[in-house]
């Protein structure tokens, strides 16, 4: 193992790391290394995880690493890399995890990747892919990470992705998606993240998606998607995190009458976050809606039941303080003009 992420390392990767053939995993991730992954790469038959993310590495990426036919994750994301997923990279059978985000990547995805059939994450977010997605991703089923953000894919998603039942996140946003959104999707029943925003979707939103309760952030902002009136209208409103402008002038959905302020970027989101759908003390109030003063529907159930008895244990001790005080001042003015030391000690 060749372990050296965050170390500020400069300049080339030196073409005689093809001499370490013994290495399963390296990992130079993070550091400020420039110029082109070596080809001598591809003599580490044993290599099961190359880590080269975050760095300054160009050029393209060596048809060598085809031949390493163990290798399970290949992450080269956030680089200047350029070029096209070739062949090379979908003859590697063992893949699970595929990170080429953040580069210059351009060209399609070939349908060959749904031979691909390990693969649990594909990362391409922020290149410049184009073209459709392959029908012959269904094949993947063992994928659970989609990312395609921010790219230049087009035509229709097709219906065969709901056959990747194991999905939990799906990003589909910032690209030039039409057509229908496909009713298959209410299949992925493990979708957890579903980013269709600043697409041309349009249509109406297959009732089928009312069955993703495990969903926690659905974006449909800038798209054409409509909400049809029908008995399932109300439970895809509650699913919906940001909502199309045009659901705002409509009465389908009181979550969407008033213009959202959710962010349509890609979110980091805990599974322990509590969803608006099934708490509404979840719900944050913005500053024009912040109360003057302190509610006590602000605070917890025990903390109010001390404060009550705390008020009301200070109103008798005060009460009983002011009739004493009154009550020897009284009886002294009749008995002696002096005021007496306990009276004096009292206030």
């Amino acid at each position: 193992v060749l372990y050296l992420r965050h170390n500020e390392l400069i300049g080339e990767i030196p073409s005689e790391i093809g001499r370490l053939t013994r290495l399963t995993v390296i990992d130079l991730a993070s550091n400020q290394l420039i110029g082109d992954i070596p080809s001598e790469i591809g003599r580490l038959s044993v290599l099961r995880s190359i880590e080269f993310g975050n760095n300054q590495l160009s050029g393209f990426i060596p048809t060598e690493i085809g031949i390493i036919t163990r290798l399970s994750v290949l992450n080269l994301g956030y680089n200047q890399l350029s070029g096209t997923i070739l062949y090379y990279i979908i003859r590697v059978p063992t893949l699970n995890n595929l990170e080429l985000n953040n580069n210059y990547f351009s060209g399609s995805i070939p349908s060959e990747m749904g031979r691909l059939t390990t693969l649990s994450q594909i990362n391409l977010v922020n290149n410049q892919f184009t073209g459709i997605i392959p029908i012959d991703i269904r094949n993947i089923l063992k994928l659970s990470e989609l990312f395609l953000t921010n790219n230049q894919f087009n035509g229709t998603l097709p219906s065969e992705i709901g056959q990747l039942t194991l999905l939990s996140q799906l990003y589909l946003n910032s690209n030039k998606l039409s057509g229908s959104v496909p009713s298959e999707i209410g299949q992925l029943t493990m979708l957890s993240t579903l980013d269709m925003s600043s697409n041309d979707f349009s249509g109406n939103i297959p009732v089928s998606l009312a069955v993703l309760t495990l969903l926690i952030f659905f974006n449909l902002d800038s798209t054409n998607v409509v909400l049809s009136n029908n008995s399932y209208s109300t439970q895809i409103c509650e699913l919906v995190t940001v909502c199309p402008t045009s659901w705002q002038s409509t009465s389908l959905c009181a979550k969407c009458d008033i213009p959202s302020t959710t962010s349509s970027s890609t979110p980091t989101i805990s599974r322990s976050s509590t969803s608006t759908r099934t708490s509404t003390k979840s719900q944050s109030i913005t500053p024009s809606q912040t109360p003057t003063i302190i509610s006590l529907d602000k605070i917890s159930e025990s903390t109010s039941i001390n404060l009550l008895i705390g008020i009301c244990v200070g109103a008798v001790t005060l009460t009983g303080c002011v009739f004493l005080i009154t009550y020897r001042v009284y009886k002294e003015k009749f008995e002696s003009r002096r005021v007496p030391t306990t009276v004096a000690y009292a206030l």
